[in-house]
């Protein structure tokens, strides 16, 4: 069953045949590092907060129109 879900996981991966010949432990070693954080230009980081501040106001309506509803 593990190599059905390692097959699945590394399906179409450049790597494919390197992962096959790592022991499991060392897959689970190796995928257990953290990423560096990505840098993000200016102009995105602008457009996921303003993303983000509309979440909360739509989020905002929507419990509003819910506590009116039940009047």
């Amino acid at each position: 069953m593990a190599d059905t879900k390692l097959q699945k996981m590394t399906e179409g991966h450049p790597d494919e045949e390197l992962l096959f010949a790592l022991e499991p432990d060392q897959i689970v070693a190796a995928s257990s590092q953290p990423l560096p954080r990505y840098v993000i230009g200016r102009g995105t980081n602008a457009a996921l907060w303003v993303l983000r501040v509309c979440v909360l106001i739509v989020s905002g309506l929507v419990v509003y129109t819910f506590v009116v509803s039940l009047r």
